[in-house]
């Protein structure tokens, strides 16, 4: 019995994770890095146990420190690791060799990410003691340490899919992974210490005024269930970009990331729901406006990503799944403008404020005015299909406008009193929406007719081109 056990242990398993697990734990930064925290933690525990100082947050003092000492691996040390070994894999065309065994992309990088979490788990587990000792040293309750702890292992789960994703990009080319370097190292110094300085300076008691009744349980796990599905869309569309080029296709990830948008607009207005019912402190209109901007913002991040992308080959699914999800500029368009819609529909029915409208719509303006002006330069080069050409065109003219913006609302203390006309071709008219978006109501349709006009205008010369070279 015991045998068939291990057996099915052993098929179930993931092979990549076994691996990474197993060569974790013989790496010597690892094994020197856990080995000096643990020593670390035990000095501080005896400095503190056997002081004579009377101190009732000793506890607490020490937890903090020991969060400190476990940030350093779990955000510092753990994702960038297993990133760094995908995007060598990747560059030395290992990977190459792996995907020739029946291990498909999904399996090469989920089994990374779970690797990740095990060596994070077991950290956990080596800190057990000491976490235990804080509580009994007094001033920090067990609910406190608990609630750390899983925000610290949330969003190690989100760096670690966050920093795979940007490491598959190295796929593309060296240019790529001189990318995927420069996002991991500034990613790593922005998010990691602010995680730290977050759980480090969090009041106790936003974790012990929390009132576990109903409503408040379904909101945690609905969060827990969001921030699960973020992970998956990191880790979809990494496994999606390591696929062979001529069977490589985003639609898994189009339709991943759409169900995470909308689950985020519902979670900001659950939010606003439980604030204003249990701690009085409902969220304004605008509040709720900006941190639905700020889920579109990251939606079009991706969604220029997939624009740029030619497709290698037809997606064999039915006509309303091509239509939407397959790739190419034409389809992402839109797919963009579907998810748009339904975003912005969602929060004009649950706020009843038909400003949100015109947000949707400079949103989806700016897309189409950038994208398709990007789109027309590319078909009158000599490569139409390259999606690097088209993603530098696309960063030149927003690096462009950008700094016209700037000047603009630099050397004009009246900005707003400019006509509605040029604040639509500026993006940074999102900092005000109330002066700059919303007073410009039509306006906002200039930029969206003038891109779809560039991108017909650079499909025809695409099909012209492509005509002439079958002949």
């Amino acid at each position: 019995m015991l045998t068939q056990i291990t057996t099915w242990l052993d098929d179930r398993l993931n092979p990549i994770m076994v691996k990474e697990v197993y060569q974790g734990y013989r790496e010597k930064t690892f094994i020197s890095g856990l080995s000096t925290i643990l020593l670390l933690a035990l000095l501080g525990y005896l400095i503190i146990a056997y002081s004579n100082d009377s101190y009732i947050n000793n506890g607490k003092d020490f937890f903090n420190f020991l969060l400190v000492l476990t940030g350093l691996i779990t955000l510092f040390s753990i994702p960038s690791s297993s990133a760094n070994q995908l995007r060598n894999e990747i560059s030395s065309n290992t990977l190459d060799l792996i995907t020739i065994t029946h291990l498909s992309a999904w399996t090469i990088i989920s089994g990374r990410f779970q690797a990740a979490g095990i060596k994070v788990l077991l950290l956990f587990a080596y800190i057990g003691p000491f976490a235990i000792a804080s509580f009994l040293l007094g001033g920090i309750g067990v609910s406190t340490i608990l609630f750390r702890l899983i925000l610290l292992l949330l969003a190690v789960a989100l760096f670690s899919s966050f920093l795979l994703l940007s490491n598959t990009l190295s796929i593309f080319g060296h240019q790529y992974t001189l990318l995927s370097r420069g996002i991991q190292g500034v990613s790593t110094m922005l998010f990691a210490p602010m995680v730290l300085i977050v759980l480090v300076n969090v009041p106790d008691n936003v974790f012990t005024s929390v009132s576990f009744d109903t409503a408040t349980i379904y909101f945690i796990l609905y969060y827990l269930f969001l921030i699960l599905v973020i992970c998956f869309f990191h880790l979809r569309l990494a496994a999606d970009l390591l696929q062979a080029k001529g069977i490589r296709s985003f639609y898994r990830s189009k339709i991943t990331l759409l169900i995470a948008l909308i689950l985020s607009v519902i979670a900001i207005f659950a939010s606003n729901v439980l604030l204003s019912s249990s701690l009085s402190y409902p969220l304004t209109h605008n509040n709720i406006r900006s941190l639905i901007m700020l889920a579109l913002l990251v939606f079009y991040i991706f969604s220029l990503f997939w624009s740029s992308y030619v497709p290698q080959h037809r997606l064999t699914f039915s006509p309303m799944t091509r239509y939407f999800f397959s790739d190419g500029y034409f389809p992402t368009l839109r797919f963009v403008f579907v998810s748009t819609c339904t975003v912005i529909l969602s929060s004009y029915f649950l706020s009843h404020n038909s400003n949100d409208l015109w947000v949707g719509v400079f949103f989806f303006s700016q897309f189409c005015f950038f994208t398709g002006i990007a789109y027309f330069l590319r078909a009158l080069g000599r490569s139409p299909h390259s999606a690097i050409i088209y993603q530098l065109w696309l960063l030149g003219l927003f690096i462009i406008t950008v700094m016209i913006s700037i000047i603009v609302f630099s050397f004009n203390h009246h900005a707003s009193k400019l006509p509605s006309i040029i604040h639509v071709f500026m993006p940074l008219s999102i900092i005000d929406t109330t002066r700059y978006i919303l007073q410009a109501q039509v306006w906002n349709f200039i930029p969206l007719f003038l891109g779809l006009a560039f991108a017909f205008l650079g499909k025809g010369i695409i099909y012209n081109k492509n005509k002439k070279r079958k002949k």
